[in-house]
């Protein structure tokens, strides 16, 4: 979007009537490819400019949006629809943007230079194809690989306002995800695998196959167990997995609507002494990364519970206004296109220092759960209970055993926090989407009920 168009607009609030302006300007280009049985599934090759415009006029919030803004009459369109949105706005709420002040700084957010977008599309797709075929090579129990995938893009936002905002942060990421399918007997078994990466880099494309096609293989012969109640690991993964469905317990907005249990809980120990949980957006290579939200608001480095403490919930501008407390940097859009909400950045379970499998030598005998399935309907994120199918490896002697399938996790995420008796070492970010990314370490989470055969 040309700067020219954004700048004009601030220029003609007054001309329009608004007390306030924004104008949010998002630009980017997305490349994937899916290969399947030695083709091209899927290819996308794309690219995406919009912009918004948020007003407050006559005491009342605005919204508009478009994919073009070159012309007079577009920006006339624009201004013009923004003024009477604000006329049908009925919210009661006081419509604020961010004004900042003199001491209002930003952080510098390191990331190392990708070169991703220096390859052909061409070759990556190449690449792909040939992996496919050298995995199945490799892995003879391989029937076929049902997901091959790899996915890059670059984007910018850019947001300027008639109280003194002019920002713009430029952002890039690129993943790769590998789910074989192996056969024996009549039995087969499918894991996937996920990385992020800053380069296109074969051997790590072929790492992350090599790993899924051996969890994939590691996982026959799985049975079920005795019911019961066992010590029980969650491996990253399935953290990951837990932890991201109840991300929203911490949303300033769903405590004021009365949908999170932590309400109230400011300054209270919800959770075990061990367990540590962050919030940094300006985690160098973080694949969620920023130095200030959607709102022009700087992102800052929060423990949100700092050893079992719940710190702070996230806030955008309208939900610590109401709450009378500084705004977070939570305040994100999903895109020009919509609303301001809250998420988070790069959201982490903090690492101990014991190892992997010095925490399971430490629980001895139990369970590994390393997937769980069915979290939308087996997971209620107000009251924390959960019962959830998983799978996952019997602890045996504190060394990973036999595999285990068929199982039934049950239990309650708030005590489940306050059962934690360890992290360990292995943080891994494995789900990323939208402006928030999600990782954790395996956790000894102490005893689970387990209903099994």
């Amino acid at each position: 979007m040309k700067t020219f168009w954004m700048e004009e607009a601030l220029r003609r609030a007054s001309d329009y009537g608004f007390e306030a302006l924004e104008v949010y300007s998002e630009s980017g280009s997305h490349f994937s490819v899916k290969v399947f049985e030695g083709e091209i599934d899927t290819f996308n090759l794309a690219s995406s400019v919009g912009v918004s415009v948020r007003g407050i006029h006559g005491g009342k919030m605005g919204y508009a949006f478009t994919e073009i803004l070159e012309t007079e009459a577009d920006l006339e369109t624009l201004l013009k629809s923004c003024r009477d949105n604000a006329a049908l706005n009925e919210s009661e709420l006081e419509p604020v943007l961010y004004r900042p002040s003199a001491n209002t700084s930003y952080p510098v957010v390191e990331k190392t230079a990708s070169t991703f977008f220096d390859v052909e599309p061409a070759e990556k797709t190449q690449a792909l194809i040939e992996l496919e075929a050298e995995i199945m090579a490799q892995f003879p129990l391989i029937s076929k690989v049902s997901y091959n995938l790899y996915s890059e893009g670059r984007g910018r936002v850019a947001i300027r306002n008639t109280l003194g905002l002019d920002l713009e942060h430029e952002s890039d990421l690129a993943y790769s995800v590998f789910a074989p399918i192996v056969r024996q007997g009549e039995e087969t078994r499918n894991e996937h695998k996920f990385a992020l990466m800053r380069h296109f880099d074969r051997d790590l494309l072929r790492s992350v196959a090599v790993e899924a096609a051996e969890a994939s293989v590691a996982m026959l012969g799985a049975a079920s167990v005795e019911s019961g109640e066992y010590r029980t690991a969650l491996r990253y993964d399935a953290a990951v997995s837990l932890f991201e469905a109840m991300v929203s317990i911490f949303s300033a907005e769903a405590v004021e609507k009365g949908l999170s249990a932590l309400k109230g809980k400011l300054g209270e120990q919800i959770a075990s002494n061990c367990l540590s949980i962050i919030e940094n957006p300006h985690l160098k290579d973080g694949p969620a990364s920023a130095p200030f939200d959607s709102e022009g608001v700087p992102t800052q480095l929060k423990r949100v519970v700092d050893q079992g403490v719940l710190t702070t919930y996230f806030h955008n501008l309208r939900t610590a206004a109401k709450s009378g407390v500084p705004p977070t940097g939570n305040g994100f859009r999903g895109s020009y296109k919509s609303s301001v909400g809250i998420a988070p950045t790069n959201f982490y379970i903090e690492p101990g220092q014991v190892s992997a499998d010095g925490l399971l030598n430490d629980i001895g005998d139990g369970l590994l759960i390393t997937a769980f399935d069915g979290l939308h309907a087996g997971l209620n994120a107000i009251s924390g209970d959960f019962s959830l199918s998983a799978r996952g490896f019997r602890i045996e002697g504190g060394r990973i055993g036999a595999p285990v399938t068929q199982i039934t996790a049950a239990g309650n995420f708030f005590e489940l926090l306050k059962g934690i008796r360890a992290a360990a070492d292995d943080l891994k970010f494995e789900s990323v989407g939208g402006n928030s990314a999600f990782g954790a370490p395996t956790l000894d989470v102490g005893v689970l009920s387990i209903s099994g055969s």
